[in-house]
């Protein structure tokens, strides 16, 4: 897409991650697929483990389909939200996406205690 589209990104993951959109935001997540999120994967990461299953979904298939490469600063911010979000009450899909994203960009022996309840 073109440059200047890109610097949308910042609005819709703002409307995207806005409380009262929460549960509505899926459309948005998928517009955010079609531009560049290589620079908002800790975001992409949140939005995977913490919100209803479309926007999930979307995040999950922007990570992939964009086969992001996310800088040591950026996976280090996602661990620290996939640590908090490991110890609470995930949805299925939410389980998912945090084991599909802890394979794919961590050594597992890291989430093994978080996902030890996952493997069963």
């Amino acid at each position: 897409m073109d440059g200047k589209l890109d610097a949308l990104v910042p609005q819709l993951l703002a409307a995207a991650t806005k409380p009262e959109n929460i549960n509505f935001n899926g459309t948005l997540v998928y517009a955010l697929g079609k531009f560049d999120c290589s620079a908002y994967f800790p975001q992409l990461v949140e939005i995977s483990v913490s919100h209803g299953y479309e926007a999930c979904m979307e995040a999950m298939c922007a990570i992939d389909e964009q086969n992001v490469h996310p800088t040591q600063d950026q996976l280090d911010q996602a661990e620290s939200i996939l640590q908090q979000t490991a110890n609470t009450n995930l949805l299925p899909h939410q389980k998912e996406a945090l084991q599909l994203i802890t394979t794919r960009f961590y050594e597992s022996s890291r989430f093994n205690k978080a996902l030890d309840p996952f493997q069963r």
